[in-house]
């Protein structure tokens, strides 16, 4: 649900970005800058979150095989 959330966001940013780059007179490129950006930062806070999930799955999954092997030894 967070990850939606922030998705959202990200689109909603990106996309007042891009429409002021399209109707800047002068230099579009910041407002491109933004946009791309915040897309960037989108990526790789996924990018850590899953990492963490995966870490966190990794150590339930071991406790669970510890616990197996201590009340399997009883």
């Amino acid at each position: 649900m967070k990850t939606f959330v922030h998705l959202i966001f990200t689109c909603l940013i990106s996309t007042f970005a891009f429409w002021g780059a399209l109707g800047s007179k002068t230099d579009p490129w910041p407002c491109y800058g933004i946009a791309f950006g915040i897309w960037a930062i989108f990526l790789w806070r996924l990018n850590v979150r899953l990492k963490r999930a995966e870490m966190k799955r990794r150590l339930d999954e071991y406790q669970f095989r510890e616990y197996m092997r201590f009340r399997h030894q009883r």
